[in-house]
């Protein structure tokens, strides 16, 4: 799983969600070295010292919140579709 700034395959927010059977399925269908898919941990996760983003970054990532979050897609166009 490869992104354009190196692997993002051990960030402790992919692990967390490869360990969930569904969100590993859809993971682990990035293949590796390939331009067309982005997996990205989010930048927010960690609170600014100018708490500019407290709410993603305090709030929402919590034990009882969202746990994991990560940017999962595939730049190619939909079937059918052009770009």
């Amino acid at each position: 799983m490869e992104t354009q700034c190196g692997s993002v395959s051990s960030h402790p927010e992919v692990q967390h969600l490869m360990r969930i059977p569904w969100c590993a399925k859809y993971l682990a269908t990035a293949p590796a070295n390939d331009d067309d898919f982005v997996v990205k941990v989010h930048e927010n996760r960690v609170v600014l010292s100018t708490w500019e983003n407290q709410f993603v970054g305090g709030t929402l990532n919590t034990p009882d919140t969202i746990t994991a979050w990560v940017d999962f897609y595939d730049l190619r166009p939909a079937r059918g579709r052009s770009r």
